[in-house]
């Protein structure tokens, strides 16, 4: 098939969803990421970041091609089978969750990034942002150190199933050539603010903190990115995340990394 094909068969059973797309079965070793109407315009660019990611080595989906189904367009990958890493809480707790996430984070950054863009060619091609906040986003990408090496951009637990041959990262849309600190940043946005409501139970929130406490300890550890190089990056990060999640609950708390 071409790289962009209409086929006329039918997509297997549905086996995932999310915001943006559907997952299908697509035969007995591939999957169907079906994007929803108003996400149409992501596909491509999915495709090549994740193909990118992939051709640099990282144990991720391989991409086969772009297919029309049922007036949608998507993304066929190799199919993943195994356990989220989350599904291992319960045997080894979550601190070693987040152990065991954040040595998987320092094996990509180890990786060199060919074939994406830095964080500031996403930032000046993003048109989901007016010029105001492109402005003050390069204003903040300048405070970052150095560095290209591979970075996932939305590196979470959530994004990591453990397979027969070890662990897989999905989703690799936002993926960059970045100081591995902002990929590290990114991370303790998400895992420690992405989603919070009123009605997050108190040990969710706690556990939640146990989890990315222990993730940063470790990745220290096994890198020599610093709390300083982190630190350098988090307004950047928690300003993105308040762009998807302005009524998040700890909205305050992240306007004051913002202004830090």
């Amino acid at each position: 098939m071409s790289a962009n094909s209409t086929v006329d068969r039918t997509k297997g059973e549905r086996i995932g969803a999310g915001a943006t797309s559907e997952v299908f079965s697509w035969g007995p070793d591939r999957v169907l990421k079906l994007f929803r109407p108003e996400f149409q315009h992501a596909v491509d660019l999915e495709a090549e970041r994740s193909r990118a990611a992939h051709l640099c080595g990282v144990p991720s989906p391989e991409v086969f091609e772009i297919v029309e189904v049922d007036g949608r367009r998507g993304i066929v990958f190799s199919r993943v089978e195994g356990p989220a890493l989350m599904a291992h809480v319960g045997e080894i707790g979550i601190v070693s969750v987040g152990r065991v996430l954040a040595q998987l984070h320092a094996s990509v950054h180890q990786i060199p990034a060919v074939g994406l863009p830095t964080l500031r060619e996403q930032i000046e091609s993003s048109v989901e942002i007016d010029e105001a906040e492109r402005t003050a986003s390069l204003a903040r990408i300048d405070r970052m150190p150095d560095g290209k090496v591979l970075c996932h951009g939305d590196f979470h637990p959530g994004h990591i199933v453990i397979t027969k041959g070890g662990a897989v990262i999905l989703d690799w849309v936002n993926a960059t050539a970045a100081p591995a600190a902002a990929d590290v940043a990114r991370t303790l946005m998400l895992m420690g603010f992405q989603g919070l409501t009123e009605q997050t139970p108190s040990d969710i929130r706690r556990a939640r903190r146990d989890m990315t406490d222990a993730y940063l300890d470790a990745y220290l550890g096994f890198t020599s990115v610093t709390r300083e190089d982190i630190a350098r990056c988090e307004p950047a990060m928690a300003a993105a995340l308040l762009r998807t999640e302005p009524d998040n609950i700890e909205r305050d708390a992240l306007r004051e990394i913002v202004d830090s």
